[in-house]
């Protein structure tokens, strides 16, 4: 049988990453956006040739359009292209705005746990093989170690985290080996995604 893979993708993060990995600090915020089916269609290629992709999940903070209306615009038009794609759910979460705002930046609220408890609730519920967790977020090391646990005590399922080529931050957990999916130039021009929401 093929693997079953899910991917649970942290959109902001892999964002930033790939800014940092590929392009300059000043190169316009079009730079480092992914498609993510494309993302998560090369990461599942990287381990199994041959694989099931049962589910590819993108989760992502909206800005408030009554404060930052640009932010929201492109966001909302971004979304709007990502549901379209057969196959991938979109999980959005409001930003939260710190009373320092707009010095302070606004800042993703949930989506974290969100993508941690669907995580390990589709595993406990058995409907994949294999999780790609694509984000170098520490506060995400407790959904892997979860999922190694459940590995440990019943077989299954595995769990694999990204890395981004030149970058050292990844997510790892003391005293447990992660196996990492390694996105290089080449991959990253396989998911790139040439849109500018902000036009």
């Amino acid at each position: 049988m093929h693997p079953r893979i899910a991917v649970f993708i942290d959109y902001q993060n892999c964002y930033g990453a790939a800014r940092r990995a590929f392009h300059s600090p000043d190169a316009p915020s079009r730079c480092g956006h992914l498609s993510p089916m494309s993302l998560a269609a090369v990461l599942a290629a990287k381990g199994w040739p041959a694989h099931q992709l049962v589910y590819v999940g993108v989760y992502c903070g909206i800005a408030d359009p009554r404060r930052d209306g640009r932010t929201a615009s492109a966001r909302q038009k971004q979304v709007a292209a990502w549901r379209q794609s057969s196959g991938l759910t979109v999980v959005t979460r409001p930003l939260r705005y710190p009373h320092g705002w707009p010095n302070e930046r606004a800042q993703e609220k949930g989506i974290d746990v969100k993508l941690a408890i669907d995580a390990v609730m589709l595993a406990v519920q058995k409907a994949y093989d294999v999780a790609i967790i694509a984000s170098c977020d520490s506060d995400l090391a407790p959904v892997a170690e979860a999922l190694l646990e459940l590995q440990r005590l019943r077989g299954g399922p595995g769990v694999r985290v990204v890395a981004w080529k030149g970058l050292k931050n990844r997510i790892g957990i003391t005293g447990r080996p992660l196996t990492y999916q390694l996105i290089d130039e080449r991959d990253y021009h396989a998911m790139q995604d040439l849109s500018d929401y902000a036009a």
